[in-house]
């Protein structure tokens, strides 16, 4: 990330109670003041763990962002948002979750990348290693599915699946 300390100091910097998605609501709240872009090359690299936050931390991650970008709707559509209410509500924060979690997590996060990269080999380790965790969630099964088609099948299976056959004139 590559920012002026002038942006960063017209939003009050990170908020404490969003423990887990600080950064998320940083970037919401620099957008409505800011442009916001991607680089195209890539910079850097970075390992997963099953103890990274992005990875344990997941659920709880995910209900602090949504708590962040009702935030946000509310500042565009009111001017401010109710961040005071909010930490009243929640002195401690939102719960953690569960920590019995964090490996399914993790090799569900790395089916994904895997996955996204068209690793397929590596993917499927990761696969079976969540499903002998959580073989009851269709999160596995999706991606099993995901990973064993190809990514262009997948998008003619969706084309297909909007053609209407009433359309075809003979």
């Amino acid at each position: 990330v590559m920012i002026r300390k002038s942006c960063l100091e017209q939003v009050d910097l990170y908020r404490e109670f969003f423990r887990y998605s600080q950064d998320y609501d940083l970037w919401l709240r620099i957008s409505q003041y800011f442009d916001l872009a991607i680089m195209p090359e890539l910079l850097y690299q970075y390992r997963v763990t099953f103890q990274a936050i992005s990875v344990s931390q997941r659920r709880i991650q995910l209900k602090y962002a949504r708590i962040a970008k009702k935030m946000h709707a509310e500042r565009l559509s009111r001017g401010t948002d109710s961040y005071n209410k909010i930490v009243l509500s929640y002195p401690n924060g939102l719960p953690n979750c569960d920590s019995k979690d964090d490996k399914y997590n993790y090799h569900v996060f790395m089916a994904k990348e895997f996955t996204c990269a068209k690793n397929y080999q590596n993917a499927w380790k990761e696969l079976w290693s969540a499903w002998q965790m959580c073989c009851w969630k269709w999160e596995v099964y999706y991606l099993l599915v995901r990973s064993l088609l190809d990514n262009n099948l997948l998008t003619i299976y969706r084309k297909l699946r909007k053609y209407n056959l009433n359309d075809v004139k003979e």
